[in-house]
């Protein structure tokens, strides 16, 4: 729960105008599958909706930073996980 917590404010921290909405729903979905995988468990739909709100935040606040870590974790969620982390901490 800590780590979704974290990630969740990492995301916040990460928000953008701009995006496209169908590539903010794609980036988030992708969020929200890592997120469940890297945990090595299932979300609430309480905590899904947490996590969606958070990212689609983030999306339209920080467009390049969050299109740049959906686009280097599509094939590895420790690869987004690992951007938004460095993301965060550029800020």
């Amino acid at each position: 729960m800590k780590k979704i917590l974290v990630t969740t404010i990492a995301m916040l921290i990460l928000s953008a105008p701009a995006f496209a909405k169908d590539t903010c729903n794609d980036a988030c979905s992708r969020y929200i599958e890592c997120t469940e995988e890297l945990m090595k468990t299932k979300a609430s739909a309480e905590q899904r909706k947490t996590l969606n709100d958070g990212c689609m935040n983030a999306c339209k606040k920080q467009t390049a930073k969050v299109n740049k870590c959906y686009n280097v974790g599509k094939n590895s969620c420790q690869s987004y996980a690992s951007c938004v982390m460095e993301a965060m901490q550029k800020k």
